[in-house]
Order: structure tokens, then C-alpha cells, then sequence
């Protein structure tokens, strides 16, 4: 929803299929940068060949991003990303190639710093960095109002949440 990014924030914000939208968006920046989250990821897979086409999505879609400050030759920041599963020789491949374009790169844990490492990305081309949602403060009142409305009890006792990606059934589940 670019025109509610953009108004919401107040920023220019281009669709991520709009591949002539992505062209000029590159074309007009200082910076191109991917940023937070777990991105390298293809448990999934890889769309092979689709990179800079409607039909991008995942690491060929950051890959493409890559590509574009590369074609437009643009500082390239890839920021405090997680990385892994790698379980295609595609994703791996064009995983190892975004960073290797990158101007910058951090990594958000040891775990993704090592996924990188074990597919040919140098060692000094990667550095670990927090995540940025550990940044965030959150809206005490809102948190609190959410977790009494599904019956939780919150008299004393210390509050921590997490939120985990469904990967595949196994041991951590049933022991968490």
C-alpha cells in the first residue's frame, strides 16, 4: 500500500512489483539499502531468473535491490538482516552474491554471520549488529491492555514476549 506508507510516514514509497517505479526510485537515491528483519531466507525457494520483474519475491526480490544500486551506481547497505535457512543452491548463490555487492553489511546474530561464512562470504565483509526492533519502545498502555483482554494475569510477575516463525514440526515446538 505505497500511497498509505507514503502519507503514513511521510516518505516517497514505490510497490514492490512496480519494477519501473523501483527503477527511478534507485535512480533518485543517495542510498539504497535493505534493512531488518529475516530476509535471506528460502525455505520456501528461489524464483530462479526473476529477479527485476513482477515476479521477484523473496532473496531474488533483495537480490534485485542489489542489482539496482550496482545498475545506478549507488552506495549499497544491507543492515542488520537475519540470514538462514539457506537450503537452495539458488538462494545460497544469490544470497552470497547481494552481500557481496553490498558496500556495507551487518547481520542481526553469530547464526547468520555463520550461514554467510559457510557459503564463500569473506568473514570481514560481515559484521553483527542488534536487531533494530530492539530499539523500538513499546506502547505500555496498549501492550497491557492486550494481554489482560485475553486473560492473562499480570500482578507481579515479569512479562516477556516472543514470536516465532512456523519453519517445520519438531522437538523445539513441543518444548516450547
Amino acid at each position: 500500500k505505497p500511497q498509505l506508507t507514503a502519507k503514513r510516514h511521510n516518505v516517497k514509497s514505490v510497490f514492490w512489483q512496480d519494477i519501473n517505479g523501483l527503477l527511478e526510485a534507485a535512480k533518485q537515491s543517495d542510498l539504497i539499502m535493505i534493512g531488518g528483519g529475516g530476509v535471506f531466507i528460502d525455505y520456501w525457494g528461489v524464483p530462479a531468473n526473476t529477479q527485476l520483474t513482477q515476479y521477484h519475491w523473496g532473496i531474488a526480490y533483495y537480490n534485485a535491490i542489489g542489482l539496482l544500486a550496482v545498475l545506478f551506481n549507488k552506495p549499497f547497505a544491507i543492515h542488520s538482516v537475519g540470514v538462514g535457512p539457506l537450503i537452495t543452491e539458488e538462494g545460497k548463490y544469490l544470497t552470497r552474491q547481494t552481500f557481496e555487492i553490498a558496500d556495507s553489511a551487518t547481520v542481526r546474530d553469530e547464526v547468520s554471520a555463520d550461514v554467510l561464512k559457510s557459503i564463500g562470504v569473506s568473514a570481514n565483509k560481515i559484521r553483527i549488529t542488534p536487531d533494530p526492533a530492539l530499539f523500538l519502545v513499546p506502547q505500555h498502555g496498549n501492550v497491557l491492555k492486550i494481554l489482560q483482554s485475553t486473560g492473562v494475569n499480570l500482578e507481579n510477575k515479569p512479562i516477556i514476549g516472543v514470536c516465532i516463525r512456523n519453519w517445520e514440526d519438531g522437538i523445539w515446538k513441543r518444548e516450547l
